[in-house]
């Protein structure tokens, strides 16, 4: 005994419960949607003052919050630097801070300090107190001997 759907029976199920599962699942996103920004906010304002960091948001929460660009400085030079995340290799769930070894200055060589994150801003500082915007190594680019 087959459990499949013939073309009819799935038609009917679309046309029946199709409208339902769509205003649903937007109804849904927009709450995720909301729910990102918020955490994202509550992260930004506990780094801003400079409370201990219980938790970070993923990449994604940042993106989909609308705050897709991560500053940092490092504490050596006093480099500022900002990370647009919409552009990076790294996977969506993974945590803003697990970008941190990455973003370690390169003046600051051989053993330079751990980045330190400012914040998750809406976008890109435009005010000149940045250097550059830092542009992660890419793999293809990496001649292997």
């Amino acid at each position: 005994m087959s459990h499949t759907l013939n073309d009819r029976q799935m038609q009917r199920r679309i046309a029946e419960y199709g409208g339902k599962e769509v205003a649903s699942s937007e109804k849904e996103r927009t709450r995720e949607l909301a729910y990102a920004a918020k955490v994202v906010d509550l992260w930004n304002a506990r780094l801003a003052r400079g409370a201990v960091m219980l938790f970070a948001p993923t990449i994604g929460a940042a993106i989909d919050g609308g705050t897709p660009w991560l500053r940092f400085y490092c504490p050596a030079c006093s480099i500022r630097g900002e990370i647009d995340l919409r552009k990076t290799s790294m996977h969506r769930q993974a945590f803003v801070t697990s970008l941190i070894p990455m973003l370690s200055c390169q003046r600051c060589q051989p053993q330079p300090p751990f980045a330190k994150l400012t914040e998750l801003a809406r976008e890109r500082a435009h005010d000149g107190r940045l250097a550059a915007p830092y542009m992660p190594p890419n793999p293809k680019d990496v001649s292997r001997c």
